[in-house]
């Protein structure tokens, strides 16, 4: 090779076919969803609500809403399947819900049980197990679960 020389381009470059339009339209808005980033949100409302944040726009935008039960104030994702995410109702007879997220952060319940107390509020979730912390009983749990 010589100072100045072109290189010969290889053989896949000169057999690239001019991408359409359209593909390119649909590559950009494949791009484009996967920097989108999908938020749980859970509070004092019956509801746990997904948000879509597109760092590209800015823009935060509410894409979902799941009625679960009373006051879902903490969620704790699964330890192994990113998709499976618990939250625990503060109530009297306090429950543990298992919730799958699909691709477009829309809920759906997958499980529930009780907490072993009154107003459960923290959750961790640890191999097999999801460590819960009922407030006004005072009692902490540990719940066995099955990713089946």
């Amino acid at each position: 090779d010589k100072p100045g020389q072109l290189l010969p381009v290889s053989a896949f470059a000169i057999r690239a076919q001019p991408a359409t339009a359209a593909a390119l339209s649909d590559r950009i808005h494949h791009a484009r969803a996967e920097m989108v980033h999908r938020i749980l949100v859970a509070s004092y409302t019956n509801e746990i609500y997904t948000l879509a944040f597109d760092p590209e726009a800015p823009s935060l935008t509410l894409t979902s809403t799941l009625t679960v039960g009373f006051h879902p104030s903490w969620i704790t994702p699964h330890p192994t399947y990113k998709t499976i995410v618990f939250t625990a109702l503060e109530q009297d007879d306090g429950k543990l819900v298992a919730l799958k997220c699909d691709e477009e952060g829309r809920l759906a319940v997958i499980s529930e049980g009780p907490s072993g107390g009154k107003d459960p509020c923290s959750l961790v979730a640890l191999g097999d197990e999801l460590l819960v912390a009922n407030v006004r009983t005072q009692w902490f749990r540990i719940a066995q679960f099955t990713a089946s």
